[in-house]
């Protein structure tokens, strides 16, 4: 099972995801909840490869070998001293995932195929390239405003990577 779910991974992660989404897009509409269905359901590999990772390291520690040795079953180990243990760098890795999120959404409506209804920095950049020439801030402020977001989001992932999960080099005082 671990061989296929593996390879499954892989898979997906050889797809080029933003094409991916271009496509899905086209076909299904650019409405809000398709997208962000889309880009949520395109980042999932690298968090099932990060949690398949974390169960292989967790699997062979001391307190599941204990709790194996009580007799507690395989999902009640899963459940309750895998899952929760090797939850931190998917946590951390999910609030890194939201500014590539940011930024494929914002190029979707750069390129006309984000929600029409909504207003977005890649939208507003878009319509800004008119004004270009004599209004440059139209066009500066939503492409500083979304790199300040991914920036954002990029060092909350890093500090919950560094809280949750100290051996990467996060510091605990005691």
């Amino acid at each position: 099972v671990d061989e296929i779910v593996s390879k499954i991974i892989d898979a997906f992660l050889m797809i080029p995801i933003f094409f991916l989404i271009l496509i899905i897009v086209a076909m299904f509409g650019s409405n809000l909840f398709y997208i962000m269905l889309v880009i949520g359901l395109t980042t999932w590999p690298s968090n099932a490869r990060i949690m398949r990772a974390q169960t292989l390291s967790l699997k062979e520690r001391a307190f599941v070998k204990i709790a194996r040795s009580t007799g507690e079953s395989n999902l009640r180990i899963l459940l309750f001293h895998i899952v929760p243990n090797g939850m931190y760098p998917v946590v951390a890795n999910s609030a890194l995932q939201m500014g590539g999120a940011i930024l494929t959404e914002a190029a979707l409506s750069f390129l006309g195929l984000g929600d029409p209804n909504i207003t977005s920095w890649g939208k507003m950049i878009n319509e800004a390239r008119t004004y270009m020439a004599f209004a440059w801030w139209t066009i500066v402020f939503p492409g500083v405003f979304t790199v300040l977001a991914v920036v954002a989001f990029s060092f909350i992932g890093d500090g919950l990577q560094h809280a949750l999960y100290p051996k990467l080099g996060g510091v605990r005082e005691e």
